[in-house]
């Protein structure tokens, strides 16, 4: 079933644009409604540290689900700064 998914010419991009739908849907969310209602700096920062991680896993997840190219586009984001700490 995982070959398939990664042979797939319509799942691949499909399960792409989800992920990153879901992953910026996630840091939407949280800076329109959750971000606000945390009273100091260390919760904001934990609550940002538990979103980077938990869409790092969904990346990570989909990433391997999908072999290929998009591995090679995780070594390559991983050896950047741009990205949190949790998705390196």
């Amino acid at each position: 079933m995982l070959d398939f998914i990664a042979e797939s010419k319509l799942l691949r991009p499909t399960i792409t644009i989800y992920l990153f739908a879901r992953v910026l849907a996630s840091y939407v969310i949280f800076g329109l409604f959750r971000y606000r209602r945390l009273a100091d700096k260390e919760q904001r920062r934990q609550a940002i540290h538990a979103i980077n991680d938990r869409n790092a896993k969904r990346v990570y997840n989909a990433f391997m689900l999908l072999k290929g190219v998009y591995i090679k586009v995780g070594q390559f984001l991983s050896t950047q700064m741009i990205l949190p700490p949790e998705f390196l």
